[in-house]
């Protein structure tokens, strides 16, 4: 898979978007129907809540012409083929369209307003930034940590119980993420479109090869490891991403930790008991996947702790 501006020579593309100085008056469009408009009221009363001004440039520009359409059946085209979905949003077109079996369901229309909040395109040069995904008609990158992190903030704005929410493997990918990055910065970046400056946040605790890598093998286990995916064939493949995608997050940890240790910002012993939390939530990740070894992935995490956690010098 050739992937949109990361080879080796080069960075993430980077969508440069005006910052609003004034809060601007919220200009909906007229071809909403009684309870789309009172969802979108109601997401717009969560944004303001949660979200600086500043960062939604994005919702602001593209709820004036975002256009809503029920259809009976909606497919995601993938790497592993058409996937059957609950609600898909096109940024170039900026256009949300619901399944009507799930049109009576609101999380999955704010799900995808988050989307709309989150996207911008380039249609001259025939890009799509969306949240932390970059696309084209070629090449996209970033869909999986994307669609997890959407779902986080679904779930954390209104409060969803865990047997609605999607995404449930990415979503806590996502939130470790967020761990290391922090809250208020992962949120910015989201609602700015900034796969760009995620990628230069997150080379501080890794290096951009491991980074990319990271974000190949989420995207990879987003199309692969679905139920409604043959996966038999794949076991392998989707095991070994899954081990990738785990070492990633526990080796960006326990760099993060290092530096706080360092700077002095932190006690070891409350590096230890982050740690452990966080490795708790990572031993959990299986629970949301399937096609795995998961045997093989108990084994190799608990060697690969033992040896990352040396240099610490702290107990877990």
């Amino acid at each position: 898979m050739k992937l949109s501006g990361i080879d080796e020579k080069t960075t993430f593309i980077r969508e440069t978007i005006p910052i609003i100085k004034v809060p601007p008056i919220l200009d909906i469009g007229q071809d909403f129907t009684k309870r789309e408009l009172q969802l979108i009221q109601k997401f717009y009363y969560q944004l303001q809540n949660h979200i600086e001004t500043k960062n939604l440039n994005n919702f602001y520009r593209n709820i004036k012409t975002l256009k809503i359409e029920e259809n009976n059946s909606i497919y995601l085209h993938s790497d592993s083929g058409e996937i059957k979905v609950n609600g898909i949003y096109y940024p170039s077109t900026n256009e949300i369209r619901i399944s009507k079996l799930y049109s009576k369901k609101p999380y999955i229309l704010s799900h995808e307003l988050f989307h709309m909040s989150s996207s911008i395109s380039d249609l001259k040069n025939d890009y799509d930034f969306s949240g932390f995904c970059q696309s084209s008609e070629e090449n996209q990158i970033g869909s999986g940590l994307d669609e997890g992190y959407t779902e986080l903030l679904n779930a954390r704005f209104f409060n969803l119980p865990s047997q609605l929410t999607a995404y449930r493997y990415e979503l806590v990918v996502a939130s470790l993420i967020e761990e290391i990055v922090g809250k208020k910065e992962m949120q910015t970046l989201y609602f700015n479109s900034d796969l760009f400056n995620l990628v230069k946040t997150l080379e501080f605790y890794s290096n951009l090869r491991e980074i990319k890598l990271f974000l190949i093998n989420i995207d990879y286990l987003l199309d692969y490891g679905h139920n409604n995916i043959p996966f038999s064939n794949n076991k392998e493949y989707l095991t070994i991403a899954f081990d990738e995608v785990n070492k990633f997050l526990i080796n960006s940890y326990i760099n993060k930790l290092k530096i706080s240790l360092q700077n002095n910002t932190i006690m070891p012993i409350e590096a230890s008991i982050k740690l452990s939390f966080f490795i708790k939530k990572i031993n959990k990740l299986k629970e949301n996947k399937i096609g795995i070894d998961k045997k093989y992935i108990d084994d190799n995490l608990k060697e690969y702790i033992k040896d990352k956690v040396k240099v610490l010098k702290i107990k877990i």
